[in-house]
Parts: C-alpha cells; sequence; structure tokens
C-alpha cells in the first residue's frame, strides 16, 4: 500500500492498472492505498488518472461495496487542486449527460472540495 505513494509516474501507471486488472486484489488493500495515490503533493503525477478513475464510477458501482464509491471519487478529486482539473470534471459532467443521478450527484458533492480549492488559491495567486 505504501508503494501507492511513491511520487513516480511509472509506479502511479501500476497501481491505477492494478486497482483494476488484479482480480485477487482486496478492496480494503485498495481503499488503504488512495491517499497515497493521490496526494495533493503529487497531484501533477495523478491528475491524468482524475477522468479515468471518473469513468470507472459505473464499473465500481456494480461491482464494489457501498461505501468504496465515496471512498474512490473522493480520495481522486481531494487530491487535485488545479484549475485544470475542475476544468476536467465539469468537461467530464458535460460530456456524460446520461449518467445516473445518483453518480452525478456524487460527483458533485465531492467536486465542491476541488471548486473551493481553486477559488482559494486563485484569490491568493498561489498554484
Amino acid at each position: 500500500m505504501a508503494r501507492a505513494a511513491v511520487p513516480n509516474a511509472d509506479a502511479k501507471r501500476d497501481y491505477f492498472r492494478r486497482y483494476f486488472g488484479d482480480e485477487a486484489l482486496n478492496e480494503d488493500w485498495v481503499t488503504a492505498s488512495l491517499d497515497g495515490f493521490n496526494s495533493v503533493r503529487q497531484s501533477e503525477l495523478t491528475r491524468p488518472y482524475l477522468i479515468p478513475a471518473l469513468d470507472s464510477l459505473r464499473w465500481i458501482q456494480t461491482n464494489r461495496r457501498i461505501f468504496f464509491l465515496g471512498t474512490w471519487l473522493s480520495s481522486f478529486l481531494e487530491g487535485q487542486t488545479s484549475a485544470e482539473s475542475l476544468v476536467s470534471v465539469d468537461r467530464f459532467l458535460q460530456e456524460h449527460a446520461s449518467l445516473p443521478r445518483d453518480l452525478r450527484e456524487k460527483i458533485l458533492q465531492a467536486e465542491d472540495e476541488l471548486t473551493r480549492t481553486v477559488r482559494i488559491r486563485g484569490s491568493t495567486g498561489t498554484r
């Protein structure tokens, strides 16, 4: 689990693939690795996984326990701090107008933190 926090593009790619490609992977292990994977300090490395993480929501809803989806979403969105990430999430929502209402609302709820972060960072000139 700790290796998910390694600040390396290859490590991030391998972990993200493993989240879906390793059928023996325990859901509790995935949950425990998400914070390290999505460290705010590594948002540049994890930004490429933001949209694939959103694309996986229907699969997660069908194949994982009920509370895992919220953990997954909040981890990926809270790990981002850039306006670019916020634009990507908004674009995802526009492009997926047929997304079930419950999933859309969960994304919007998790996106609220990112929206606030972007707004605050913009007002202080912090990147």
